[in-house]
């Protein structure tokens, strides 16, 4: 895909697919405080917490009152800087997981992209989308707009 051309030919400073501008005003002065310093027992911890999803209530309650049935979208990890980080790809999966299960709860609908965790140039860097991932993205909303998108979508 061109997409991934122009994304690889932007990332050749670093081994995790970081945009290279990203990489450099970013993480590439800190690189080795990083290696494992998110293990996966602070991610559970994290997701575990009681309040994790109170942003999200917050958020449902006011589209409940206005009618609104909106589309949420989770982006995926960035798998290589993850792993990097000491987020392992079980914990990567149960954090999907988690999000489709509260979905569900709610009746809200949600795109996880967990398909791409593992794509190092499906994000600019540990959450903004870049290439390809506009084009998913954009089809995706397009589809939503204009009613083409049938039952639980993750």
């Amino acid at each position: 895909v061109a997409a991934d051309s122009v994304s690889r030919q932007r990332s050749t400073n670093n081994p995790f697919g970081y945009d290279g501008r990203s990489w450099l005003i970013g993480p590439a002065a800190r690189v080795e405080q990083f290696r494992g310093s998110r293990p996966d027992s602070a991610v559970l911890r994290g997701l575990a917490r009681a309040d994790g999803f109170a942003p999200m209530d917050m958020m449902m309650s006011i589209f409940e009152q206005y009618g609104a049935r909106p589309i949420f979208i989770l982006l995926p990890f960035k798998g290589p800087w993850a792993d990097y980080l000491g987020i392992s790809k079980r914990t990567r999966l149960e954090v999907y997981a988690t999000a489709r299960a509260y979905a569900r709860r709610r009746g809200v609908r949600l795109v996880t992209f967990e398909a791409y965790d593992d794509d190092p140039l499906f994000l600019a860097d540990r959450s903004h989308p870049i290439g390809k991932a506009w084009f998913v993205i954009d089809e995706l909303l397009d589809n939503f707009y204009h009613g083409r998108l049938d039952g639980p979508l993750d």
